[in-house]
């Protein structure tokens, strides 16, 4: 079974849920984790390796960060090689939809990868397009 895991600064990602959850509906096997002030990295590695545990090194995570580059994406780094893990960074709501609402029995690296196009195709600049 594929999970889900949608991390970020602050409540990011739990507005991320909640707001897929608004369109589609609840969505099974996700969590979140969300770094607040006062987390340091051994909180954040903490949160990573309770829910890794609880989804067993057999299980394949999607895990959906905020910022390439920024300790939570880093702090993912570690489980790459060790679980069944991939990650993708700069979430946005339309590539969370795509890869939260996506067929399990599709391939996940041509879902992971039109997931990411579609998130790129759903940042605009409108004041072009009006015109003006």
């Amino acid at each position: 079974m594929r999970h889900y895991i949608i991390a970020s600064h602050g409540m990011l990602s739990k507005g991320i849920v909640d707001s897929v959850e608004m369109i589609v509906g609840q969505v099974a096997n996700v969590a979140c984790i969300s770094v607040v002030p006062g987390d340091n990295e051994e909180t954040v590695t903490s949160k990573i390796e309770e829910l890794l545990q609880e989804k067993g090194e057999e299980c394949e995570i999607v895990v959906l960060t905020d910022v390439f580059g920024g300790s939570v994406t880093n702090s993912f780094f570690p489980y790459i090689r060790t679980h069944k893990l991939h990650v993708i960074t700069g979430v946005n709501l339309p590539l969370a939809l795509e890869i939260l609402v996506s067929d399990e029995n599709e391939d996940l690296e041509a879902v992971i990868s039109e997931s990411i196009q579609r998130g790129r195709e759903g940042m605009k600049y409108l004041n072009p397009l009006t015109g003006l």
